[in-house]
């Protein structure tokens, strides 16, 4: 029952991710109380806003598809799924990390829960 409730919070963290791949996309038009901005403190300076985009978009696929799989994997009880799920949590608070724009205004829009919930994802793979 527990790896069930893990795998079904893992999916939707995942799912999650798609909607910064929908404003990486700018599929949608920026508010600030969105509080992503879409540029990134490593990579704008470097890349300029539509490159950041265009590799935001990418790292938030990819992390979505990770943690996607990964709950998928566990909900229907995949005995690999919990192996990988500290390497999925890994990748997405890398993505996190790497496109904050270093504002502290918005942070919890700007993906601190994901990044908490990265964080219990590693700590609690270790017990399966």
């Amino acid at each position: 029952m527990v790896t069930l409730a893990l795998g079904i919070i893992v999916l939707l963290h995942g799912l999650v991710h798609v909607w910064y791949i929908v404003l990486s996309r700018g599929w949608v038009t920026f508010q600030p109380s969105m509080g992503w901005t879409g540029r990134s403190w490593l990579l704008t300076p470097w890349l300029g806003e539509r490159g950041t985009g265009w590799l935001a978009t990418l790292g938030y696929g990819a992390a979505a598809l990770g943690l996607s799989v990964v709950g998928v994997g566990l909900v229907a009880g995949l005995p690999r799924a919990p192996a990988a799920l500290p390497w999925a949590a890994l990748l997405s608070a890398g993505v996190i990390i790497m496109f904050w724009d270093a504002e502290w205004d918005k942070v919890v829009q700007k993906g601190l829960v994901g990044l908490v919930l990265d964080t219990a994802l590693v700590v609690v793979s270790f017990w399966f």
